[in-house]
């Protein structure tokens, strides 16, 4: 089978550009990546919000859904594009496609570790580290109004002078942030996997993330897991509580957990 992974533009975020390369390094025997729809028996289609659509050849698809509450497309229209495919695999609990597989995307543990070289930002260990383009419903600036220092990966405007701000970060460099940070933020209201869950909690960082339905099925008893109905003062006291005390290390022993539940190797055969 010849299968067309569509390649992701390159201002998209990082992370997802790391989640195609480890499936596309795991193709299964008997199977072909294909740099062309036309040449393609399959499609594999990342969906994250309505301009994925754009992407979808007129060819058999699969889709990879990071988030339920996709940008510019209607309910109707996702529940027709998952009516349509093979396949829909996510981690999420809201997808209610016929088809559908419920597996985590998963973290490098060769690449995300506890790095004691000296990060890009010199800022030395730091409350928080948030990521993101969105601020609305990822409570980023409640993260920075909580901190006293804090890094961000991602593009917003208007970044306070204690925060420390980012774009296109190579892994080495995000291993070092995620290194130098205490706990890394996955507030998110609408769900989506947040990778930099592990991937922080891989560098040593406790990750903090709203109590909701996806966060406490892959990561209860490893984050800290917050009421997302709390207004935006009682969430900011809820962080500079949090971020008062220094978190649970992670030991060699939740290591191994994060590296087995989240290993690429596992997670690609069910793919």
């Amino acid at each position: 089978m010849k299968v067309y992974y569509e390649v992701l533009p390159a201002t998209l975020g990082r992370a997802m550009h790391r989640i195609r390369k480890e499936l596309c390094a795991r193709i299964p025997e008997g199977a072909e990546l294909v740099a062309a729809p036309k040449d393609a028996d399959m499609q594999v289609l990342d969906v994250i919000g309505g301009g994925s659509l754009q992407y979808l050849a007129d060819k058999p698809y699969a889709i990879l859904q990071h988030c339920i509450a996709t940008a510019g497309m209607e309910w109707k229209t996702l529940l027709s594009l998952w009516d349509g495919a093979k396949a829909v695999v996510s981690p999420l609990a809201g997808v209610k496609a016929r088809k559908s597989l419920r597996v985590p995307f998963g973290v490098d543990g060769g690449a995300f570790y506890r790095d004691a070289t000296p990060s890009i930002g010199g800022f030395g260990r730091v409350e928080v580290l948030s990521t993101g383009y969105c601020d609305e419903g990822e409570s980023i600036r409640e993260c920075w109004d909580a901190a006293e220092r804090a890094i961000h990966v991602g593009r917003l405007d208007a970044t306070p002078e204690h925060v420390e701000s980012y774009e296109d970060v190579s892994d080495d460099d995000m291993r070092r942030l995620y290194s130098d940070t205490h706990y890394v933020s996955g507030l998110r209201r609408i769900e989506g996997f947040e990778l930099p869950i592990i991937e922080g909690l891989a560098c040593g960082a406790r990750p903090i993330c709203y109590d909701l339905e996806c966060y406490r099925h892959w990561f209860q008893g490893h984050a800290i897991l917050i009421p997302p109905e709390l207004p935006r003062e009682e969430l900011v006291a809820r962080l500079k509580h949090i971020f008062a005390t220094r978190p649970k290390p992670v030991d060699t022993e939740e290591r191994c957990w994060l590296l087995h539940q989240f290993s690429w190797d596992r997670i690609a055969k069910q793919f």
